[in-house]
């Protein structure tokens, strides 16, 4: 495949005062001008795929869960659940062993898109499922639902006072932990209005920053940004709603950030945004696509499975 660079051609930047806003001035204020790859950053190097802990400890489904779900975390709703049991049945008790195919009946359930369906009706003779009475009775299912918890009773009014996610926080922050070193970058529950938030600050742009807290500051520490942004964000020009002709691309640069409309097709365009590329590269196959949008295509694939392999289970989509 054969490379073009898109020369740069500067442009000197709008004053804010001007009455009419050109097509290069975003909303909010921001000057794009016509642009054309920064010298080379701290790009991740670690290949796509499991990480080289899963790879030597992943032996089947169930020791891919506990990957994530481990011991820590059941051991600690194990003691939760049978203290609420306690509060009413002196001698209720439940195994680790027990609590797993619980947890492994939801899934079931998930994967069977029975979100809408009645959960006992999955140990109907007649209709239900085979796998749920082989695997726990309907009645200890009950049980367990009934006395599921994640903390224990006692204590949680103190805990309120500081933390609105106590029901859960000590099993969520072993999720997130295991999560992190296996699986994804960061997580964090979203516990409405945010008094910390500036109120400068809109809650999208709070989300993101708080999530790449590990990476702040991407520039300074060589750390590079490729992703797609929508094209009626306030920081970009009217210009980048417009068509174009079929498979050509617009280079529009503000300060060291480098942003590219490809259209795809005849009503839609994608824009891509990028702090790695100064120069974009275009190919010379029929679809002409800039060197932004493969590269991107090419290291998304984390969104690419977890999509697909999410929307069954949880009945709505679930990103990365």
């Amino acid at each position: 495949m054969g490379l073009l660079y898109q020369p740069m051609q500067k442009c000197v930047p709008l004053s804010r005062h001007q009455p009419k806003r050109s097509g290069k001035m975003a909303q909010c204020g921001r000057s794009w001008s016509l642009a054309g790859r920064w010298q080379i950053q701290n790009i991740l190097t670690e290949s796509a795929g499991p990480t080289p802990h899963a790879r030597h400890n992943i032996t089947d489904k169930l020791t891919a869960f506990m990957c994530l779900c481990d011991n820590v975390m059941l051991e600690e709703i194990r003691d939760c659940t049978i203290a609420e049991a306690r509060r009413d049945r002196a001698t209720w008790d439940v195994s680790i062993m027990e609590l797993k195919a619980f947890i492994a009946l939801l899934y079931v359930r998930g994967a069977y898109c029975g979100k809408n369906i009645e959960m006992e009706s999955f140990w109907s003779e007649q209709w239900g499922n085979a796998f749920f009475n082989a695997t726990l009775s309907r009645n200890r299912f009950r049980e367990i639902m009934r006395y599921l918890r994640f903390d224990k009773k006692e204590t949680r009014r103190c805990r309120l006072t500081t933390d609105k996610f106590t029901h859960v926080r000590k099993v969520w922050d072993r999720f997130v932990e295991n999560s992190i070193a296996k699986y994804m970058l960061n997580g964090f529950p979203y516990l409405g209005k945010d008094a910390s938030r500036p109120a400068t600050q809109r809650l999208g742009e709070n989300v993101v920053l708080r999530l790449v807290e590990p990476f702040v500051a991407l520039l300074a520490q060589n750390t590079s940004l490729v992703g797609t942004i929508k094209r009626n964000k306030r920081e970009l020009p009217p210009s980048v709603q417009g068509r174009s002709e079929l498979f050509s691309t617009k280079v529009l640069k503000s300060d060291k950030m480098v942003l590219s409309v490809y259209q795809c097709k005849p009503r839609r365009n994608v824009t891509i945004l990028s702090t790695q590329h100064q120069h974009v590269a275009i190919s010379t196959e029929k679809k002409k696509k800039p060197e932004t949008v493969e590269y991107y295509n090419h290291s998304k694939v984390g969104v690419d499975v977890l999509e697909p392999n999410g929307s069954p289970i949880f009945g709505e989509r679930w990103h990365a």
